[in-house]
């Protein structure tokens, strides 16, 4: 898919181009390089533009949202709600791309990276083992966040500033808190 994207990026940006217009893909995130768009004449904003037209044309793309997109605090929009709870403007891509259900973006055959909005993505098993810990299933509904606040509960820790999420009730062994 980036080697598509890449080629489709030169052809339409700046055929004669030296250097890749894509800097990294990770984790969903496209970063554009600055350098090759500057030494092209390629406005940040034109590219963004074209990026998001080519990737919108592949098939194993659903959606793609804009840095700016992120940033916004405007609401209908179910995974774009799921993809800003978890966006950071310093570290963030100029794009962000949602693949479509069933697909992965990897070189790998199979497996999962946990960012899609999708079900299969989302809803994990959160697994605790170890001494002290009382063998049991609790099918309560629990968030990521959740997990610091109950590992803190359980070895009798406090947070000096208050966290998201909750502690998770669990059968604790005799001789815990």
């Amino acid at each position: 898919m980036m080697a598509r994207l890449q080629s489709a990026l030169t052809s339409r940006l700046d055929p004669d181009a030296t250097r890749p217009f894509v800097e990294e893909s990770q984790g969903g995130h496209i970063y554009l390089d600055r350098r090759a768009l500057a030494a092209s004449g390629v406005s940040l904003e034109k590219a963004i533009e074209e990026t998001r037209r080519i990737l919108l044309g592949f098939w194993e793309v659903a959606r793609v949202y804009r840095a700016s997109d992120l940033a916004t605090d405007e609401r209908g929009d179910s995974d774009l709600d799921l993809y800003r709870a978890s966006w950071y403007p310093d570290r963030g891509g100029d794009l962000v791309v949602q693949p479509c259900r069933g697909c992965l973006f990897t070189s790998r055959r199979e497996g999962t990276s946990h960012g899609a909005p999708y079900d299969y993505d989302r809803l994990v098993p959160l697994i605790l083992m170890g001494p002290g810990i009382e063998p049991g299933i609790a099918s309560a509904a629990c968030r990521t966040v959740d997990l610091a606040p109950t590992l803190a509960e359980m070895l009798g820790l406090t947070f000096a500033t208050p966290r998201d999420g909750k502690s998770l009730p669990l059968s604790r062994a005799p001789g815990l808190p």
